[in-house]
């Protein structure tokens, strides 16, 4: 079986088709209506605005028209809801909504999902003609387009290999009603259907047994190299004393596989000795574990409560670094203090850091010419691209209170100045804190000299769960090779009920 589905629909169709996911994914009431309208039939003026047709693959006509009977159920039942067209649907009402699509769609052995840069011809006739040779024991879910920038929210396990192994584009992601999962690239996924059209010829009993041990021996580890991003730790607040042993049991698990770890800022609540001394024995643990990280200054790091004053003492002793070059990780790592020279939280990267930083680059570049090729990654504590969030913390709910918006008090001042210097100089990455949210954010942005970059700004949040927010960090994983990346969002609500993968976004890097 085969289904050719539009990418928008990527979550819901993940949903459909892992059976051993039991949480139904954030949908709106259009985009469920929109989904399933593509399966009952649309009217021609809605074919227009949604040209997308998902397109069955099957030799069996009567499974094609029972999933259109199943569309056309379950849009009427959306239809009823007493819900407007954007609002957020409760998981049980899209539960009871896709019920029949995960009987029909759910229930097969081994299910393959093609992944792909734009066209790729070879990819497509393979996993097409998968779908028919493999019948009713596997479905291949082949996705209209995946253009150089994907995202998903909420991931199901499996798609998260996708993230973590971006050397391996293009390929198909297979795993088991199981959930045991394997990313293959095109010659190996070659390997896999055929040894799995041998297993759907023999005898039933103990199928689903081997094909997981099948996929279990497609399993491999792939060339890229993690990096590890945290931020605004804000040693001295209560949180961080009580937080700080299970963030420190959790990177004990992950610093073995991670190659670097950067922290944007905050990494106390306020410039005073102890708080500098707290974030230090952060810091010594993490030397243990085999790793000192790369940081950079963020406001509270400088001014009481991050807004009032200024003192560079305890930060100087922490020894910040401008410039960090990293074969082994094949990238170059630019830190900007964006909390100095401003008022209260707001951030600024003036000319004169700018030029410097321009200036160590230049030098370096002399001496190690191959740096030309490397990812370049700039860390600064404040977001560049402007936004807005929930009034969650106890400034953004005084400030609601008074009628004021936050992003008037902690924006980047001169962010695109910032944003187009990084743009002529080659920096599609930058990693960012400062307003407790995890964030992905992408943009062209012009060089002023005719020509663009695609910017991608990462946000981690707060680590150690600073004003009752969740615990997170994120992981972004570089291959130098194929010259992807990938970054991957995770977070715990701040009961130790663990951190969870809220969302994954992949991106080609190139140069323009």
């Amino acid at each position: 079986m085969g289904w050719i589905f539009p990418l928008k629909s990527s979550n819901i169709v993940a949903f459909v088709t892992d059976p051993n996911r039991t949480v139904a994914p954030r949908l709106s009431r259009i985009e469920l209506k929109t989904f399933l309208g593509a399966f009952e039939g649309m009217p021609l003026y809605e074919q227009e605005k949604y040209p997308w047709q998902p397109r069955l693959i099957s030799s069996r006509p009567d499974w094609i028209d029972e999933v259109a009977k199943a569309a056309k159920g379950a849009l009427h039942y959306v239809n009823s809801l007493q819900v407007a067209w954007d609002e957020w649907l409760e998981p049980a009402a899209i539960e009871r909504a896709l019920s029949d699509f995960r009987r029909l769609l759910g229930d097969y052995e081994l299910f393959g999902l093609a992944v792909r840069r734009g066209a790729n011809s070879e990819l497509n006739a393979f996993v097409q003609d998968a779908a028919y040779a493999s019948k009713g024991h596997a479905i291949y879910l082949i996705p209209d387009e995946i253009p150089l920038s994907f995202e998903v929210l909420d991931p199901f396990p499996a798609i998260a290999l996708l993230a973590e192994q971006p050397d391996k584009w293009p390929g198909v992601l297979y795993w088991s009603r199981r959930g045991v999962a394997a990313f293959c690239s095109l010659s190996d996924a070659r390997v896999v259907h055929s040894q799995a059209l041998e297993l759907f010829r023999q005898p039933q009993a103990d199928l689903g047994a081997k094909i997981d041990q099948l996929l279990e021996t497609h399993q491999s580890i792939g060339s890229s190299k993690r990096l590890l991003h945290l931020s605004d730790l804000h040693f001295g607040t209560t949180r961080a004393l009580k937080n700080q042993a299970y963030l420190l049991a959790k990177l004990a698990k992950l610093i073995p596989d991670v190659h670097r770890i950067v922290i944007t800022g905050d990494l106390m609540q306020n410039p005073t000795e102890q708080d500098a001394l707290n974030y230090k024995n952060f810091q010594s643990s993490l030397v243990r574990m085999g790793k000192d990280p790369i940081r950079i200054p963020g406001n509270h790091d400088q001014k009481w409560l991050g807004n009032f004053g200024s003192s560079l003492k305890e930060m100087a002793g922490i020894e910040w670094t401008k410039l960090v070059v990293d074969d082994d990780l094949c990238c170059v790592f630019l830190g900007f203090d964006s909390a100095r020279d401003t008022r209260f939280a707001r951030g600024k990267v003036t000319s004169d850091q700018l030029m410097d930083v321009a200036t160590m680059l230049d030098t370096r570049s002399i001496s190690s010419p191959e740096m030309e090729n490397y990812l370049r990654v700039a860390l600064v504590h404040h977001h560049p691209f402007t936004f807005e969030t929930a009034g969650e913390t106890l400034i953004q709910r005084g400030l609601r209170y008074l009628g004021l918006s936050d992003e008037r008090f902690l924006r980047f001042d001169d962010a695109d100045k910032f944003l187009a210097w990084c743009a002529g100089r080659g920096i599609p990455l930058v990693l960012h804190g400062h307003k407790h949210v995890q964030r992905h954010v992408r943009h062209r942005v012009s060089n002023g000299k005719g020509g663009g970059l695609d910017i991608t700004a990462v946000g981690c949040g707060t680590s150690l769960g600073a004003e009752d927010q969740p615990l997170s960090y994120n992981i972004v994983t570089w291959d130098s090779h194929s010259r992807q990346w990938a970054a991957s969002f995770f977070s715990d609500p701040g009961d130790g009920s663990g951190f969870a993968r809220q969302y994954i976004a992949t991106q080609l890097f190139g140069r323009s």
